[in-house]
């Protein structure tokens, strides 16, 4: 198990589901931050990170969950 299986697991069985929503409204799916984790992934994997490899990912803290 990895951080992101649980992300996974509700964008297959809920992906139309918010997953986060901003405090002005703005919302993400579970299909959409499924989608936002393959794509800092696929990013993470370019800069040369393989799996096992430990990386810290800092975002703004405009969303609650």
């Amino acid at each position: 198990m990895n951080i992101t299986t649980p992300s996974r697991h509700y964008a297959r069985i809920r992906p139309d589901a918010i997953a986060i929503q901003r405090p002005d409204g703005a919302t993400l799916t579970c299909r959409e931050l499924d989608q936002t984790l393959d794509a800092i992934g696929g990013r993470l994997h370019a800069l040369g990170l393989k799996p096992g490899d430990v990386a810290l990912v800092g975002v703004a803290s405009v969303y609650r969950h």
